[in-house]
């Protein structure tokens, strides 16, 4: 999941965290601790361009909600829910080769047929 976020010009710096209900799954704040059963499964990191990804291992079956909170240092805390299908995240981190694959197949067979 990712959340994207602007900083304020008042503070350079921000802080994500994830959350699943009262659960912190991860948080770049190096104060807050991540909830135990997490703790090599769930992953969040800022990326260039101001935004913060969630990377998750072994989702659940079924739906599941995640927060992300970007927090800066002098500003307020904005607030994001997703809701995550599995299925369809598998789908989207397993296929892309094959989708990418195909897609490149049948550009090449347009160009091959012009």
């Amino acid at each position: 999941m990712d959340c994207k976020y602007a900083l304020s010009g008042e503070s350079p710096e921000a802080f994500c965290k994830y959350t699943q209900g009262e659960r912190l799954l991860d948080t770049t704040d190096p104060d807050e601790e991540q909830h135990a059963p997490f703790k090599k499964r769930a992953r969040a990191r800022i990326f260039p361009g101001n935004n913060c990804r969630l990377l998750f291992k072994n989702l659940p079956n079924g739906k599941s909600n995640f927060t992300c909170n970007i927090r800066q240092t002098n500003s307020g805390t904005a607030t994001k829910t997703s809701v995550v299908e599995k299925t369809w995240s598998v789908l989207l981190q397993s296929c892309s080769g094959l989708l990418l694959t195909l897609m490149t197949l049948l550009l090449l067979l347009e160009i091959h047929w012009l």
